[in-house]
């Protein structure tokens, strides 16, 4: 099959691109012609994400509309999968995208990768994703929350798909976690940035100064200037393979995000076999259920450290460790997700989303329904 992907490639790492990187080295793209309209960010964002540049935006914009036109053009598109992050500027461009795909009479799945009612509140963003909802054969979502509101906004059944692991991480992950009597270091990764809740691990880490606080991650200048605890490290941006080599060093991981759709750093902490403390956005429930972590509510510092008290029981993080390196194993493996992927692509006709078609997530039953 001749398929276009729409989506970004790093620089710089990190969230969908590391998605795009993991899709085209999966064995099943290897078996297709896949064609790449690269949506990385370009100019000052490659460094600091949040530096928004509306005359960048515009010329990055343009780039990928004349990188579409001529691809579908050069070659015998069958399918697009064009992913989306839901974001402001983005959302004009995937419309626009959308409809010169729909334009040409081919196959579309969109790929949403965000908690959607966080970013679609109304207004133009509502019109957009409608419009751009209904010129998709197939819609996919990340978690639960996001599958309702298509439903609910869109009259559609979108599929859930779940992020994956990549076998570079399974490789790495393979042996039983070994778990110390008392948690020593407590890891986070992602943007050091209010959005994500770093200001309670900061609040949360003048508790535990015995503890080391280590944080990986883009730095917001505002949380370079806060006075934080002796105990909590600002390490940076960093590699791959730093950040799983750090997770395998860790004793528990913490995420207290405003909000996600899915997200992949706490994907690969269960694989390390880290216990989780996280808030309960996007698909970190139907993730961690009941038994690989312990959820807490957005911006409360007291219940993050109730958590962590908790989780001081030896027993109770050897139990997590195992658990979630089992859910990790049986329900995200790279070759699972793609081959479910690439199953849905030979659904692609319009109207095939039927939700018997999820993922499910449930430790009782990890298998497709």
């Amino acid at each position: 099959m001749n398929i276009l992907l729409i989506s970004p490639l790093p620089p710089p790492p990190g969230g969908i691109a590391s998605w795009t990187e993991g899709y085209l080295n999966s064995h099943r793209a290897s078996e297709h012609q896949i064609h790449v309209v690269n949506e990385a960010v370009i100019g000052a964002r490659i460094k600091n994400f949040n530096q928004l540049h509306y005359f960048e935006e515009l010329k990055r914009t343009r780039h990928i509309l004349l990188d579409l036109k001529k691809a579908l053009k050069a070659n015998r598109i069958e399918l697009v999968h064009l992913n989306s992050a839901c974001g402001r500027l983005g959302l004009i461009r995937d419309y626009f995208c959308a409809k010169a795909i729909r334009h040409e009479r081919i196959r579309l799945v969109t790929h949403f990768h965000c908690n959607i009612p966080h970013w679609i509140k109304g207004g133009w963003r509502l019109f957009l994703f409608r419009r751009l909802v209904s010129f998709s054969d197939v819609v996919l979502t990340l978690n639960t929350e996001s599958k309702q509101f298509v439903l609910e906004h869109c009259g559609k059944t979108s599929i859930n798909l779940p992020n994956f692991v990549s076998e570079e991480v399974f490789n790495r992950t393979t042996n039983v976690k070994e778990i110390p009597d008392s948690i020593n270091k407590i890891l986070y990764v992602g943007h050091v940035e209010e959005a994500k809740g770093s200001d309670v691990i900061y609040q949360v880490a003048k508790l535990f100064p015995g503890i080391q606080f280590s944080l990986l991650g883009f730095v917001d200048e505002a949380f370079k200037k806060m006075d934080r605890p002796d105990n909590l490290y600002l390490i940076g941006e960093v590699s791959k393979e730093q950040v799983i080599s750090e997770m395998l060093a860790a004793d528990l991981f913490i995420f207290p995000s405003h909000t996600e759709g899915f997200p992949i750093v706490v994907l690969e902490a269960m694989a390390c076999g880290l216990p989780i403390v996280s808030t309960p956005v996007g698909a970190v429930p139907d993730m961690i259920e009941k038994s690989g972590g312990v959820l807490i509510p957005v911006n409360d510092a007291a219940a993050a450290a109730e958590a962590i008290r908790f989780l001081q029981n030896k027993s109770t993080r050897i139990e997590m460790s195992l658990w979630n390196k089992q859910k990790v194993q049986q329900t995200y493996g790279i070759d699972l997700i793609m081959d479910r992927l690439f199953e849905l692509y030979g659904k692609g006709s319009r109207g095939a989303s039927d939700e018997k078609s999820d993922l499910v997530y449930s430790d009782t039953d990890n298998r497709r329904r």
